[in-house]
C-alpha cells in the first residue's frame, strides 16, 4: 500500500493536491491511500506513526501545531530515509538548497510558482523511487545520499581503518562504516555477496570471474577479492541467480 500524507491547513489547497494524484493514479485505485492533516496534535502524532508501508508526504511549512520542516525532521530522525518528502510554502525567503540536502527532501516547491505542474512532476519521481531497486543511504560530511542497489559495483573495506569506500558506476563515497554493518544491510538482497572478509559484491554488475587469479571484473574495474572459502559460493551464486 503506498500512502499520501498530505498536511495542509488550506483545504482547497489539500483538494488540489487529491486532484493532482488522482490523476496520475487513478480514482478508485486500491493500491494507494490518501492521508489528510490540518493540524499537529496528540492524535495526529499516533496517527502518523501508525502509518505503514511507503510513504510520500506533501507537507506545508505553516500548519497549527508543527510546521512541515518541524515535521520532515522529526521524520528523518526517527530514523526514516525511504520516505519521499515533498515541501510547499507560500513564502520566498525560503532557501530550498539548504533544507533539500539537510533532511533529503525530494523537492520545496512555491505555491505561487505553478504549482500543479510543479507537485505533478515531484509526485511522478517519488513514485519513480519508490517503484524501483531499493537504495543504500548513508551521510558525507553531513550531507545525505540516496544510492540505488542496481548502481552499488561493490563496497571494500579501508586497509588501516573501518571505514568502507562504496564504488559504483560513476563515484566512490567514503563512508565511516563497517563492512559488517554493511553486510547485515546489503547482504539479505539476492545481489550481494560477501567474497572476503573485507569486499562485498553486486552479482548483477559482475562481467566476468577469474577463479585461479582470485579477481571479479566489472565493466570499468577489476578487484582481487576473492578468498579462497568463497570460490565456491560466488559460482554457484552466479550460475543460478544471475540471468
Amino acid at each position: 500500500m503506498l500512502n499520501f500524507i498530505l498536511y495542509e491547513d488550506n483545504e482547497n489547497m489539500r483538494i488540489l493536491y487529491k486532484k493532482i494524484i488522482r490523476r496520475l493514479l487513478g480514482n478508485k485505485n486500491n493500491n494507494y491511500k490518501i492521508i489528510e492533516f490540518d493540524s499537529y496534535n496528540a492524535a495526529t502524532k499516533d496517527e502518523l506513526e501508525n502509518i505503514v508501508d511507503n510513504k510520500i508526504y506533501i507537507l506545508d511549512i505553516e500548519v497549527p501545531g508543527k510546521s512541515g520542516l518541524d515535521l520532515a525532521r522529526a521524520i528523518r530522525n526517527k530514523g526514516d530515509w525511504q520516505s519521499q518528502i515533498i515541501i510547499l510554502t507560500s513564502h520566498e525567503k525560503f532557501s530550498k538548497v539548504g533544507y533539500t540536502n539537510k533532511l533529503l527532501m525530494l523537492d520545496f516547491i512555491h505555491k505561487t510558482s505553478n504549482v500543479e505542474t510543479s507537485l505533478s512532476d515531484a509526485i511522478v519521481t517519488a513514485l519513480d523511487i519508490i517503484t524501483s531497486q531499493e537504495s543504500l543511504c548513508f551521510t558525507v560530511d553531513k550531507e545525505i545520499y540516496q544510492v540505488p542497489y542496481t548502481q552499488i559495483l561493490y563496497i571494500e573495506k579501508e586497509l588501516n581503518n573501518n571505514n568502507c569506500v562504496i564504488v559504483t558506476e560513476n563515484n566512490k563515497y567514503m563512508i565511516r562504516e563497517t563492512i559488517q554493518h554493511l553486510e547485515k544491510k546489503l547482504c539479505k538482497d539476492y545481489r550481494f555477496m560477501k567474497t572476503h572478509r573485507s569486499c562485498i559484491v553486486n552479482l548483477n554488475k559482475i562481467t566476468s570471474v577469474d577463479l585461479g587469479n582470485n579477481t571479479i571484473s566489472f565493466a570499468n574495474k577489476t578487484i582481487h577479492l576473492i578468498s579462497r572459502n568463497n570460490k565456491k559460493t560466488l559460482k554457484n551464486r552466479l550460475q543460478k541467480e544471475l540471468v
